[in-house]
């Protein structure tokens, strides 16, 4: 995502939640008044690249709708870059980002933002087919503002979110929020539980993600500027609670969505991703849970977004620059070979999540 700007009441998180998404598009009235729209054929090329591959799932993804950004949905498409459909329907001056299946996939859970208020974020649940839309109910630990953000679902039907909660201070810097947790909510046992958290305006954690027995969360933190310290981080935490450990050394400013595979052998996650698309170099990188074993993926320009495991591990999607100045979602197999795009429109496209 990107550090999008928007009215939030929490800056330090609009910024590392921004960063897996992606910001700036330039997109038509056109585009954004269809609900639904097949590409007829998987191999079309665009330019030298053919588009779309043949891999199993469904791919949810985030697309501004307009060219200020103050409008977004989520879409659905199928791997091989046919079958696309809007899922949701936001009010206008809202955008509907973060998308993730559930394991079934069944469900998609996605984050909603107001772009023209300081009203804060919620957490929503909608069917694959877009029906039976819901607010997924949290209870902050302070007030007055509860800002719930980046879903994550388990193989059980867990959540893990974001809250953050509390007053804000403010200045030259922007805004911070007093207090920022992840949180396990239970919506069939209606419990709740804060597994890691970071108070008294000292910074954010967000972006959390389950690895696939649903014992372990990996989550990303960032410092204020309030807490004299530096850095973005990944950290690896147990999802009953307990201490987290570091996964990744905070130079590399390792997070936008990480994700795990489906084997739980590897965590992807974006370097650099304390920097909007185009400031500078930054890679889709790989590591062990265990911290061991870094790798980088050669992939676009060397300017890579939030990304996402396909449901057999073979291939990686993620948002890349693609037509025009947007991005474009993209997928390549895991060894960074077979790059190709699955979406090539003029409107900014990102934040994929591959569900089954």
């Amino acid at each position: 995502m990107t550090a999008i700007t928007r009215p939030s009441l929490l800056a330090g998180l609009a910024c590392t939640a921004a960063l897996a998404s992606g910001c700036g598009s330039h997109s038509s009235s056109s585009d954004s008044a269809k609900a639904t729209k097949t590409t007829t054929t998987a191999a079309r090329k665009v330019g030298a690249v053919s588009v779309g591959v043949k891999a199993p799932g469904l791919i949810a993804f985030r697309r501004y709708t307009d060219a200020t950004q103050a409008q977004g949905a989520v879409f659905t498409i199928k791997p091989d870059g046919t079958g696309e459909r809007q899922v949701t329907h936001p009010p206008t001056n809202y955008v509907d980002d973060q998308p993730a299946f559930s394991a079934d996939g069944s469900k998609i859970a996605f984050e909603r933002c107001p772009t023209d208020s300081p009203k804060p974020c919620r957490v929503w649940t909608v069917e694959r087919d877009g029906g039976g839309k819901r607010e997924v109910p949290a209870r902050c630990p302070s007030g007055p503002v509860c800002d719930s953000s980046g879903p994550a679902w388990s193989e059980d039907g867990r959540l893990a979110v974001n809250l953050a909660s509390g007053l804000v201070k403010s200045g030259d810097w922007g805004d911070q929020i007093q207090h920022s947790e992840i949180t396990v909510l239970d919506l069939k046992r209606k419990t709740q539980l804060a597994i890691a958290h970071l108070d008294h305006w000292q910074g954010d954690v967000g972006s959390p993600a389950w690895s696939p027995d649903g014992k372990r969360i990996v989550y990303q933190r960032q410092w204020s500027p309030i807490s004299h310290k530096n850095g973005l981080a990944l950290f690896v935490v147990p999802a009953k609670g307990g201490a987290a450990k570091r996964l990744t050394a905070e130079d590399i400013a390792g997070g936008d969505h990480a994700v795990w595979s489906p084997d739980g052998k590897w965590i992807a996650f974006r370097t650099h991703a304390d920097q909007e698309p185009g400031e500078g170099p930054t890679e889709l990188s790989l590591i062990h849970p265990d911290g061991s074993g870094l790798r980088h993926l050669k992939t676009p320009e060397d300017d890579v977004l939030s990304a996402s495991f396909s449901p057999d591990g073979e291939w990686i999607t993620f948002g890349a620059p693609g037509v025009g100045d947007t991005y474009d979602v993209w997928a390549m197999r895991v060894d960074g070979s077979d790059m190709h795009p699955i979406t090539r429109t003029t409107t900014w496209d990102s934040a994929p999540d591959w569900g089954p």
